[in-house]
């Protein structure tokens, strides 16, 4: 077992704006991880801490690395003969508890996953073979049964399908659509909002970003978002908290970083966040700077970068560096690592053979008592959609008895996250939903006479 310490290496930036401080401290988890790829965090091994996986092109491994509660990471190899593995990813697929592990050989036109016996040992099984150039997964209750299904894609084949989930350990294969060439990234979502679960893609080779509206019944009707945009990347998320799903992309070769809006009927307007850009290939949104609105976070190829765009609340943005050098950036993730409360960046560097993670070190003003707000308001939650875990922000500008409760789609209580006597001014609340199923679901506030619900949604 390799056994590698994170080293503190450089603050790389550090900027201040009217509330927070953001700073970067660099930690590398492994050097020499050949042709390091897709990378995923997620608490493994159900001890409390966020545990990392990555999948390394070169040397067609599959590894996590182990956490120790202090951010020392040991790694732990699933598989090395994973030919030109390029992204690993954790699910409870067979719902007993623990997490398994899918990953992509993209040379070995391969997708497989590894069910954890509950003791962190792994037996492999094949998902589908002879998958040509096969490139992405993930995974959601597509078809609301109470299982995870998979959806695969494939770059030059441009095929896109979902793997229905039909008992343990068998799934089979439905057809979302085909022809959409150059197919790297696809993401699940009910993007219409009507209660079942859409997709929207990025095709490359074809130059279009694109959804496909589920009818109901698993026909899929494809619906462009953008001619003439050879889309690398793409993530649906209610980027401006209006309640519907925009989609925020990018793409290598136009050098360009966008996100569109929906008007809530499914017509998009293309808003560009950066537009001189040398080859972004993977993007994230979170809220770095603690804020209350998403940020930006990518990976950049041709200029070796990993770099964030502030949104000032107004989507303007602002460039900021976390580093420069990171030879042939591939691919990020961003989630709180260390558990401190705000949101840290890992990524890796496909030449340079790096796998690393970038400490936030945000210092967020204390509230100032004096000021009271002077309305009852409950925010959308962030992120949204979520994998996990999500925040919820609310303001009291008196006094009240708050409860603060989850409801699923049937109108079901599921939860209460707040239920207390709290005194007047902001306050966040987390829901933890590591244990449900994705899907959409509700939160509702009560204080005093104020009521509100909003809507949510948990991709896994």
């Amino acid at each position: 077992m390799l056994r590698i310490t994170g080293i503190l290496l450089a603050i790389i930036i550090l900027y201040a704006s009217a509330n927070s401080q953001v700073g970067w401290v660099e930690h590398s988890i492994d050097t020499a991880y050949a042709g390091s790829w897709g990378v995923f965090a997620i608490d493994m091994d159900h001890d409390k801490d966020i545990d990392v996986l990555a999948a390394a092109h070169e040397a067609n491994e599959i590894a996590w690395w182990e956490n120790d509660g202090n951010q020392v990471f040991s790694k732990h190899s699933i598989d090395h003969s994973f030919i030109g593995a390029m992204e690993a990813y954790a699910e409870d697929l067979d719902c007993d508890g623990d997490m398994d592990i899918l990953g992509v050989a993209h040379h070995g036109n391969e997708i497989a996953w590894w069910e954890n016996d509950g003791y962190m040992n792994f037996t492999k099984f094949v998902l589908v073979q002879d998958y040509y150039t096969a490139h992405d997964v993930s995974t959601i209750d597509l078809d609301y049964d109470s299982d995870i299904d998979i959806i695969t894609v494939t770059r030059d084949g441009g095929t896109i399908n979902w793997w229905e989930n039909v008992g343990y350990p068998n799934y089979f294969p439905h057809l979302v659509g085909d022809g959409l060439f150059g197919c790297r990234e696809v993401v699940a979502c009910d993007v219409d909002l009507d209660g079942d679960i859409d997709i929207a893609a990025a095709g490359q080779y074809i130059d279009q970003l694109v959804w496909y509206e589920n009818g109901g019944d698993f026909n899929f009707i494809k619906h462009i978002v953008q001619n003439n945009y050879d889309a690398y990347w793409v993530e649906a998320i209610d980027f401006d908290f209006d309640g519907d799903v925009d989609l925020v992309g990018c793409s290598v070769d136009d050098y360009d970083v966008s996100w569109w809006e929906n008007n809530g009927n499914q017509q998009f307007t293309k808003h560009v966040i950066d537009g001189n850009i040398a080859g972004p290939q993977s993007i994230m949104t979170n809220d770095i700077d603690g804020d209350g609105d998403f940020d930006v976070i990518a990976a950049i190829r041709y200029s070796n970068e990993i770099v964030w765009w502030e949104n000032d609340g107004n989507f303007d943005f602002t460039k900021f560096i976390i580093r420069s050098d990171y030879n042939y950036a591939s691919t990020l993730y961003s989630i709180d690592l260390d558990n401190d409360s705000d949101i840290d960046v890992l990524g890796t560097a496909y030449l340079g053979n790096q796998l690393t993670w970038w400490e936030n070190t945000a210092v967020t003003s204390v509230d100032d008592r004096s000021s009271l707000p002077e309305a009852f308001y409950i925010k959308q939650n962030y992120p949204n959609p979520f994998n996990a875990k999500t925040v919820i922000e609310y303001v009291l500008p008196a006094e009240s008895f708050v409860t603060i409760e989850i409801f699923d789609l049937l109108g079901r209580k599921i939860d209460t996250v707040v239920n207390r006597f709290q005194p007047a001014g902001n306050y966040q609340a987390a829901w933890d939903a590591d244990n449900r199923s994705s899907g959409a679901y509700f939160y509702k506030i009560r204080a005093g006479e104020y009521t509100e619900a909003k809507k949510m949604l948990l991709l896994k």
